[in-house]
C-alpha cells in the first residue's frame, strides 16, 4: 500500500499545492498519534537564552529501551514502554546531539567537550575524553572507528573501544554567523564526509583523515552551513545546506551531477525509489534517483525539520514545534498538532519502532507516542 505514495501525489497533480496548505483533512476518531509517555527533562536556568536541545533519542534494538539526556548532565535509561527510568549518569555538561548505539554501547557528548562511552544495560562507564569543544554531532560508528564533529569545526576519529584518538581534522571556519548545529560524519565505502559551516562537503581518508577533496556548495553573507546528514543514493552524495540549493555529487570527487532547484538542511526519508525531503518554506518534496520530482505539497508556513514513515502514513515536523500526520493513500495531512510551548521547536527527526514514536522537542520535552 506504501508504494502508492509517490504516484498517487503525482497524480493530485503539483497545482494542487495551495488545497493541501494547511490542510487538516478529515480527523479520525482515534488521533493517529496519542501520547504513551512523557518528561521535562528542562533544566533549571534563571537568565539568559533559553538551553535548547537538537537532538533525538536512541532506542535499542530489542525495542524496549529509550536512552536521552537531559539538560542538567544526565545521561538516562528508560523502559521504552511507560517510561520508567532504569538507570542514569550525571556527566559535566549538557548534551546537544543524540547518543548513538552500537554492540550495546552508547556513545555521546556533551557541551564541554566530553566523549563519553557506557554500558548500555548498566549505564556502567567505559572509558571518556575530552576533545576540547562542545560536541555538536551524535557519534558514527563504523568499523571499530568512531567520528563526531565539534561545535569549533573539528573532526574526530576514535578507537571505539579504547576512545583513543586516531586522528582529527580542524576546520577554519571564518564566519562568525553559524547555526547551532552540526553535520554527522557519515563513511561510505571506506571513506568519511562532513558537512561544515562554512558552506563545503569533505571526503577524508578514513584510516589517516587525509583530505580526499572538498567542494563549496553554499554561498551568502551568514548561515552557509551544511548541518545534513550526507545522504547516498543510487550512488551519489545528495547534500544540501541552510542557504542553497540540493547538491547531488559523484561521491568519487566531488563533481556536481545536478542541482534540485528547493532548500533543505534535514535528512531526507529514503522510501523506495524516492527521497522525501522538507524544505525550508513549509513544503515535502519527493524526488527520484533521477532526481525528478514525482510528489509535491505544501503542509506548514515553517521549515520542515523531518518526515518519517510510520504506520500507515507519515509523520512531519516542523522547527516551530508542530506534527502532522499525513495519509499514505491519498497525500492529505489528516492530523496536526503543536507540542504547546511557543518556542518548543523540533530539531531532530523521531525515533520510530513498530508502535512507538519518540521526539525531542528543543526544549528538552521528551514525547513518546503509540
Amino acid at each position: 500500500m506504501f508504494k502508492s505514495f509517490p504516484i498517487l501525489l503525482l497524480g493530485l497533480g503539483l497545482s494542487s499545492c495551495s488545497h493541501l496548505s494547511m490542510l487538516e483533512g478529515v480527523r479520525s476518531e482515534r488521533a493517529p498519534l496519542i501520547v504513551s509517555w512523557a518528561k521535562n527533562l528542562d533544566p533549571v536556568y534563571e537568565t539568559g537564552n533559553l538551553p535548547i536541545h537538537l537532538g533525538a533519542p536512541a532506542i535499542d534494538s530489542s525495542a524496549t529501551r529509550l536512552f536521552m539526556a537531559d539538560g542538567n548532565g544526565k545521561m538516562s535509561s528508560f523502559s521504552l514502554e511507560n517510561g520508567r527510568e532504569l538507570w542514569h549518569a550525571i556527566d559535566d555538561g549538557t548534551s546537544h546531539a543524540g547518543a548513538t548505539l552500537s554492540d550495546d554501547i552508547l556513545y555521546y557528548g556533551t557541551s564541554e567537550g566530553r566523549l563519553i562511552s557506557r554500558n548500555s544495560d548498566s549505564g556502567d562507564l567505559i572509558w571518556s575524553i575530552d576533545l576540547g569543544a562542545s560536541i555538536e554531532s551524535s557519534p558514527t560508528v563504523s568499523s571499530g572507528r568512531l567520528f563526531v564533529q565539534l561545535r569549533n569545526h573539528q573532526v574526530f576519529a576514535l578507537d571505539a573501544v579504547t576512545g583513543k584518538i586516531l586522528w582529527a581534522y580542524k576546520r577554519s571556519v571564518p564566519l562568525l554567523t553559524t547555526l547551532q548545529r552540526a553535520s554527522k560524519p557519515i563513511v561510505y565505502r571506506n571513506k568519511l564526509y562532513v558537512g561544515f559551516a562554512d558552506g563545503s562537503i569533505v571526503s577524508f581518508n578514513v584510516e589517516e583523515g587525509i583530505l580526499l577533496w572538498e567542494r563549496k556548495i553554499s554561498n551568502g553573507d551568514k548561515f552557509v552551513d551544511i548541518d545534513m546528514t550526507p545522504v547516498f543514493f543510487n550512488d551519489q552524495l545528495w547534500i544540501g545546506s541552510s542557504s542553497n540549493d540540493l547538491h547531488v555529487l559523484d561521491p568519487k570527487n566531488g563533481r556536481t551531477i545536478r542541482t534540485l532547484p528547493f532548500i533543505s538542511s534535514y535528512e531526507p526519508l529514503k522510501f523506495g525509489d524516492t527521497l522525501i525531503y522538507g524544505t525550508n518554506n513549509g513544503e515535502v518534496i519527493g524526488v527520484n534517483s533521477a532526481g525528478k520530482t514525482v510528489l509535491k505539497f505544501k503542509i506548514s508556513d515553517f521549515q520542515i525539520s523531518s518526515v518519517t514513515h510510520w504506520k500507515n502514513g507519515y509523520v512531519a515536523t516542523d522547527v516551530e514545534g508542530h506534527i502532522y500526520f499525513i495519509n499514505a493513500e491519498n497525500g492529505l495531512v489528516e492530523w496536526k498538532h503543536h507540542l504547546g510551548h511557543e518556542a518548543s521547536g523540533i530539531f531532530a527527526g523521531p525515533v520510530t519502532t513498530k508502535d512507538k514514536l519518540a521526539l525531542l522537542s528543543s526544549r528538552n520535552r521528551l514525547y513518546v507516542f503509540e
